[in-house]
């Protein structure tokens, strides 16, 4: 009878060691690839690359230079971006701007003015895969001194 309660006591502690042992191994195992991508994560080209992924979009010039890419530059054609100026309240300033893409979206791209202009923008397909965005200038702010550039931001769907 003490042997039975022995094995079965012996049995148990087997039992509950290799149920920790197991635990313990995919806690160690857990943690480890935690580590490694927190790693991953901390570096700022492997967040810039995600983000250009999921969210692509790009800031350009009123001369159509594009001045940060954020993996819109991507999915232009090399035609890239083209802006028609005008006159826009005695001030010159695009009315125009076309978005030479490289295949086609089917949503319009979001323009967006970085600047204090109070614009109604209206997005169009034009020829091919290109989009485009006429401006209506409801206010535009202008310094009579200083010619200033105009900056847009461009964000892409997927």
């Amino acid at each position: 009878m003490i042997m039975m309660v022995a094995d079965s006591i012996f049995l148990d502690v087997r039992f509950i060691a290799a149920v920790c042992t197991v635990i313990g191994s995919f806690c160690g195992v857990v943690s480890f690839f935690t580590r490694r991508l927190d790693a991953r994560l901390a570096d700022k080209s492997i967040l810039d690359a995600i983000a250009a992924r999921l969210r692509p979009e790009l800031i350009f010039t009123d001369a159509g230079a594009i001045i940060a890419d954020m993996g819109g530059a991507m999915l232009l054609s090399d035609k890239k971006i083209e802006v028609i100026l005008g006159t826009a309240m005695s001030v010159q300033a695009p009315t125009k701007i076309v978005v030479h893409m490289r295949r086609p979206v089917d949503l319009a791209p979001i323009l967006t003015p970085m600047n204090p202009d109070i614009v109604r923008i209206t997005a169009s397909h034009d020829a091919g895969n290109d989009w485009r965005f006429d401006i209506c200038y409801e206010m535009v702010n202008h310094d009579d001194n200083h010619s200033r550039q105009r900056y847009y931001r461009l964000e892409f769907f997927r």
